[in-house]
């Protein structure tokens, strides 16, 4: 009797025990599953901006649409003539010659904008370049391996995201080294907007991806391996994910100092590890200043000024003219005063504008 009571104590405890340890087993697999559920950044079905506190996504200005539409005439192709791609140079001063066609350069300077060139050296922005004839010099490069990018621009900013509109090459002075080398073979991303002071909101965000297929608007195919890309754009601690080239218009910057991160990823939110894949950037948001640019982007500009900086023959672009009836032939004696009044007015208003 006593053995008997004794078995079934003992297996009375052994099933406790059991219950405790499958209990343990499967808290920790719980406890596993929702480790990775948050730390996946499920980027599969976030395919569009989302944005949680501050930020909001706008479209673009009916006159950025209006300059836009009007550029779709051209198809610019830029070349990068010298250096040559891995060309080694003995001169830390390097002459660069560009080759651009179907595409023109000009600075309305009453405006201070037009269509350029925007060339990096390395990770940087370096210089924007509105006239091919005057010479381009980099000067006091480091020793050592380099590479330059040139993205052919709108005047408010936004590249073309044609494969002909970007040209890059990498050169070596007195000696080579193992940075500032790209992987010809894998996506690359190139930070180009927003740089700088800014005085009104909207402020567009806009990049590049380089060494993607003869579409860069598909995804690439390496080794048979198809390569998903996306940019996780952090603003001020906010990110989100884009998967398209287009540029995005944003609102919700603090005044001040901004900061805006950009990382190139796969589809399974791990970075692309080809060099310039993350970029940063610091800009400067003052409500109270006021410049073109911002008035451009806000759609503050009349078409008729903003077309000033997308034809170098303004102001003979055309107008639209209204068909008005006869004067009477009392009247077609005063009609010259009539006319100074209202070049008067027009000029008063352009005026006003740039003011």
């Amino acid at each position: 009797m006593l053995n008997h009571r004794f078995f079934q104590l003992s297996f009375l405890v052994k099933l406790f025990f059991n219950f405790v340890l499958i209990s343990f087993i499967c808290l920790g697999l719980l406890a596993c599953n929702n480790n990775f559920e948050t730390t996946s950044l499920k980027i599969k079905t976030n395919l569009v901006p989302i944005f949680e506190n501050k930020l909001s996504e706008v479209p673009p200005s009916d006159t950025i649409q209006l300059l836009s539409e009007s550029l779709k005439k051209y198809h610019p192709k830029i070349e990068i003539v010298s250096p040559k791609p891995y060309e080694m140079l003995s001169d830390n001063n390097v002459s660069v010659k560009l080759r651009l066609t179907d595409y023109p350069l000009f600075k309305n300077e009453k405006l201070d904008l037009g269509p350029y060139l925007h060339l990096f050296v390395d990770k940087k922005s370096y210089k924007k370049i509105y006239d091919l004839s005057e010479p381009i010099i980099l000067e006091d490069l480091d020793p050592g391996t380099h590479t330059i990018r040139v993205l052919v621009s709108r005047p408010w900013h936004e590249s073309f995201k044609t494969k002909e509109a970007y040209a890059q090459t990498t050169f070596h002075i007195f000696t080579e080294i193992d940075n500032n080398s790209p992987d010809p073979s894998l996506p690359m991303l190139t930070y180009n907007s927003p740089q700088g002071d800014y005085g009104e909101e909207p402020i567009m965000l806009d990049f590049y991806i380089s060494n993607l297929s003869s579409d860069p608007l598909k995804n690439s195919n390496i080794n048979n391996k198809k390569i998903d890309w996306r940019v996780k754009a952090t603003i001020n601690g906010e990110a989100f994910i884009l998967n398209k080239l287009e540029p995005i218009y944003l609102k919700g910057f603090k005044p001040g100092k901004n900061w805006i991160k950009l990382e190139l990823i796969d589809k399974n939110g791990e970075k692309i590890n080809n060099i310039f894949n993350d970029a940063i950037q610091l800009i400067n948001y003052d409500p109270n200043k006021k410049d073109i640019l911002s008035k451009l982007i806000q759609g503050g500009l009349s078409n008729q000024l903003a077309y000033s900086i997308i034809d170098p023959k303004f102001p003979q672009i055309p107008e639209i003219i209204i068909e008005e009836e006869p004067l009477p032939p009392q009247l077609k004696e005063i009609t010259p005063s009539v006319e100074n009044e209202k070049e008067s007015q027009k000029n008063s208003n352009l005026s006003e504008q740039l003011t």
